[in-house]
């Protein structure tokens, strides 16, 4: 197999495994097919953080609205102005770093709001393929180093021959061949 036809299935944060799929080696997955899901508390303060800094952020801009229409009409303070500013792009930027964290883990922010915090993330399957290893089950811990399952593509599966210097003149790209795998019988496989 060319490298990128084998993929391994890894946590991207770390958790405990819940309502694994009842996969087994030799299955055949789709790309994006949930394998698992994946729990920890963190999800939850990381949304929470999320609300939080949202909800300070839309106090701060209508304050500084205020504060900007009090300096307009020489009734405010200038350094009050631009103290609001500095905060309001502090909280911006972390709501973006928090969002980004949430993206990443597959939580849509859309989808967040305080009726609605996302317990568990999905472990989908990067490609395509057939299972070969397996290494997860419901109620285990897993960190984002640890591989999970593994899965192999066979769409570009490859064929490592030795030709004899006298027959290399023979060989062309695309040349259909007819090979045995003498492991595997005397079944004849077709190739290119």
């Amino acid at each position: 197999l060319p490298p990128n036809a084998l993929t391994s299935v890894s946590a991207k944060a770390s958790g405990f495994i819940k309502n694994s799929n009842k996969y087994v080696e030799g299955s055949y997955v789709k790309k994006g097919a949930i394998m698992a899901y994946l729990e920890n508390p963190e999800f939850i303060q990381h949304q929470q953080e999320y609300l939080e800094v949202a909800a300070e952020l839309v106090f701060d801009k209508q304050e500084l609205a205020r504060q900007k229409t009090l300096v307009v009409a020489n009734a405010g303070i200038e350094k009050n102005v631009q103290k609001l500013q500095a905060e309001v792009n502090q909280k911006t930027a972390t709501l973006k770093g928090i969002a980004a964290q949430l993206a990443y883990l597959g939580i849509d922010i859309t989808d967040v709001s305080t009726d609605n915090i996302i317990k568990k993330v999905p472990i989908y399957t990067p490609m395509g393929g057939y299972i070969t290893s397996i290494k997860m089950h419901n109620g285990m811990y897993v960190t984002p180093a640890l591989e999970l399952m593994e899965i192999v593509d066979e769409n570009h599966l490859h064929l490592e021959l030795d030709v004899f210097e006298k027959d290399i003149a023979k060989i062309e790209k695309g040349q259909r061949i007819s090979y045995t795998v003498p492991a595997l019988g005397t079944q004849v496989y077709e190739g290119e």
